[in-house]
């Protein structure tokens, strides 16, 4: 999934995560073709992008800049807001912006050549949000088992401020 692909900070310092996100960036956009920053960790990635970029392109010059443009505005996006919600209402806008999931379900409409009208976008939206919530949720929840243990400087679960709200050890959330 491109968002796993993406998903750099879990293993770097979010500031380094961030600077990988801008290299990646960089082979949506044809202007960037010639620059050689390769990061520290994305070259291989930013190559593959740019190779992509170009076939899907070919495939429908119509409709693919604005699926570029949905995975530009998440690589922005991602990781840039600080993790500092204490409640599932301050959590939530912000894990929505983070999940990727907008680019998959903008993934999935090019895929299939739906191409909604900005009225028709609209009447989907809060339920393309509530599916983003509930999928966003729930891969907090299975993968909080494994990413508990990473030594990112930089967490986007919900599930660590239980713990700390009502002083339940770690183990146990």
């Amino acid at each position: 999934m491109i968002t796993r692909t993406l998903d750099i900070n879990e293993e770097k310092p979010h500031q380094s995560a961030l600077h990988e996100h801008e290299v990646l960036r960089q082979a949506l956009h044809p202007e960037f073709d010639q620059n050689s920053d390769t990061g520290e960790t994305v070259g291989a990635k930013k190559a593959y992008f740019q190779k992509i970029r170009q076939e899907i392109m070919a495939l429908d010059p119509i409709n693919t800049p604005e699926l570029i443009h949905t995975l530009d505005r998440y690589l922005e996006e991602y990781d840039s807001h600080p993790m500092d919600a204490k409640t599932m209402d301050e959590y939530i806008p912000k894990r929505l912006i983070n999940s990727g999931l907008s680019v998959c379900t903008h993934f999935l409409r090019w895929a299939m050549d739906i191409h909604l009208s900005d009225d028709e976008f609209a009447a989907m939206k809060d339920f393309e949000d509530a599916m983003m919530r509930l999928v966003g949720l729930i891969n907090d929840y299975f993968s909080w088992g494994k990413e508990k243990y990473l030594s990112s400087d930089w967490i986007w679960k919900f599930l660590p401020h239980p713990h700390e709200t009502i002083q339940l050890a770690r183990e146990g959330s």
